[in-house]
This record gives C-alpha cells, sequence and structure tokens, in this order.
C-alpha cells in the first residue's frame, strides 16, 4: 500500500491541534482542504482513523497505527538525511581499495594517514593482491573502489585509468653486489646472478617473458615468492637480487641496504603505475577527494622512484 504522503501530513496535523480547525489555521489552509484528504485517507486506508467528540477528535486504534507508521518514515527519513549530510561531508561511509601487495606499505604512509586523520568517520579497508588483473577485477565487480597496481597493458574497457606514471622495474641488489656500482644493467647482466622473483602469474613475468623472447635468453629464479619482505630479504643478502621498482624497496634505498639498478631494456621501462577505477561509476565527494589526493600523490611517488634508481 502506497500512502499519499501529504494526506499524512494532514492527518499529523489534526492529530496534534485535536481540531481540524487548529490544524486548518496551523497549515494556513481552508478547514475544508483538510475534511476532504482526511475523508480521502480514511478511503484509501479503508478504516475509520479519528473519532470525532465534542471536544475535538481522537484516533481510533487504526489511527494509532498510522501514527506510528508517520513517525517511524518520519524518523527514517531524517537518518536518511542526516546520513546523506555526513557522506557528503565525509563523516561517514566505507572507501575498499585494492593495492597490489608492493604498494600497500606505501599507500599508509604516503596517502592515507593523513587522510585518515582527518577523515576519522570514514572506514577505509585495504586489501592486497599479487596481480594487476585481479585488482582490476575487483573493481570491475564492485568489491572494490579503487584499484592501485603496476601495469602496461592498458586495454580494459570496463575500467577508467586515473593515473598512469612510468614506474620502471629495476633490479635491486645489496650494495655489496658485483653490479651495484654501475648505473645501468642489461637484462643479461641481470639474468646471470641469482633472482628471487614472483610467482609466474605474476604481472612481472608477462615483461620477463617477453624480454626472454627478444634477447634469447633463459631466466630461471633461484626464489619465488609472492612476498615483497622476503624478496628483499634475499636481495639483501651475497650476490642475490630481484626485479620490482625502486618504489617497493624505498625504505632500504633510504638506508642504503639495498640499491635500485635501471635495466636498460624496453620491456623493463613500460611498466606503469596505475589508479583505476571503475568507468561512469559516479563517486560522492569523499571517494573523489582521496582520488584527487591518490592521483597527486601517486604522480609523486613515481617521480621518487626515479630518484631511488639513480646514484
Amino acid at each position: 500500500m502506497i500512502i499519499n504522503q501529504k494526506r499524512l501530513r494532514y492527518f499529523y496535523a489534526v492529530h496534534t491541534n485535536g481540531k481540524i480547525r487548529k490544524a486548518a489555521d496551523y497549515l494556513d489552509i481552508d478547514c475544508s482542504v483538510i475534511t476532504r484528504q482526511i475523508a480521502l485517507l480514511e478511503e484509501e486506508i479503508g478504516e475509520k482513523l479519528f473519532e470525532r467528540h465534542s471536544r475535538g477528535m481522537t484516533l481510533t486504534e487504526v489511527g494509532a497505527l498510522l501514527l506510528d507508521y508517520y513517525r517511524y518514515t518520519q524518523n527514517a527519513q531524517q537518518a536518511f538525511e542526516t546520513g546523506l549530510q555526513e557522506l557528503r561531508g565525509m563523516k561517514r561511509g566505507a572507501i575498499r581499495i585494492v593495492v597490489l601487495k608492493a604498494y600497500g606499505e606505501l599507500l599508509v604512509e604516503s596517502v592515507l594517514s593523513d587522510f585518515c586523520k582527518e577523515h576519522s568517520g570514514l572506514n577505509i579497508s585495504i586489501t592486497e593482491t599479487s596481480t594487476a588483473d585481479q585488482a582490476v577485477a575487483e573493481v570491475i565487480a564492485d568489491e572494490a573502489h579503487i584499484g592501485i597496481m603496476s601495469h602496461y597493458s592498458l586495454n580494459n574497457q570496463n575500467i577508467k585509468y586515473s593515473v598512469c606514471a612510468s614506474l620502471p622495474m629495476c633490479l635491486v641488489v645489496s650494495h655489496k653486489h658485483p653490479l651495484a656500482v654501475q648505473k645501468k644493467v642489461t637484462f643479461s647482466d641481470a639474468a646471470r646472478y641469482p633472482l628471487a622473483l614472483p610467482s609466474p602469474t605474476s604481472n612481472l613475468w608477462h615483461m620477463i617473458r617477453e624480454a626472454e623472447r627478444l634477447e634469447n635468453i633463459q631466466l630461471t629464479p633461484a626464489f619465488i615468492s609472492d612476498s615483497i619482505s622476503a624478496r628483499k630479504k634475499f636481495s639483501s643478502i651475497d650476490n642475490g637480487g630481484t626485479l620490482m621498482s625502486a618504489l617497493a624497496a624505498a625504505q632500504e634505498i633510504k638506508t642504503g641496504q639495498l640499491v635500485a639498478l635501471e635495466i636498460d631494456h624496453q620491456c623493463f621501462q613500460a611498466f606503469q603505475l596505475c589508479l583505476v577505477v571503475k568507468r561512469n561509476k559516479p563517486f560522492l565527494p569523499a571517494m573523489n577527494q582521496l582520488l584527487r589526493t591518490l592521483e597527486a600523490k601517486l604522480r609523486v611517488c613515481a617521480q621518487t622512484a626515479k630518484g631511488l634508481s639513480a646514484h
């Protein structure tokens, strides 16, 4: 049953004022209008809503039920309007982000810590994934609002790339590694030493396979792990190394534990740091502000990575 909202307001005015004339004065309309609308409301519901007395009008049992309904709908509307204003004012809401494992710590440290302090009512959740394809899939399925990953095959029409900043893959090694004194290395240089690499399902392997084909080199990893920390640890020991962006090893590079060597090969230069959202999906102000913050920060991070790999 759909109840006419205007008639409900007249009904409530009669109840609170006790008489039709007082309700008419309160609403600044003619008594006949209220009388007619109450009659139509009773006809609509199929029951009497008021008992008429000389002292005024009192609710019937059905009228009391309707009063509860009216108050419930008013409270629900008020809660909705309050919630909407809070969402618009960024005082509440949920934002879900899926991020490639290499950039989880960076996201929290460089972007979200300040944003969360400023908007403490927002619930921001972060999930990590090993592949860009999985990140894109979660954004398309509305399991995540934002995806942050490295990608070099930008061909999915269901997503929008808000940021695509150049983020070359480097050979990350200990400062004691034989190649550490060089500014650039070739793919064949890197292949001569033990390497820790992610699982073959990762996007990095698409790049490696292409480089292998172009250089006629077969790369055999000494250690396979999707753990960024484990691969960096492997790189810090003896002649071990790994392929990742300088950004993923920023802390260790800054402290001098590791160095990032540019790989002089087109495949490894094609990598990009990307921020993606679902195409044509509308966002509330909190999301739009976070997107703008992320866009600016990720561009800065990409520039920082270039500086980290130059020594």
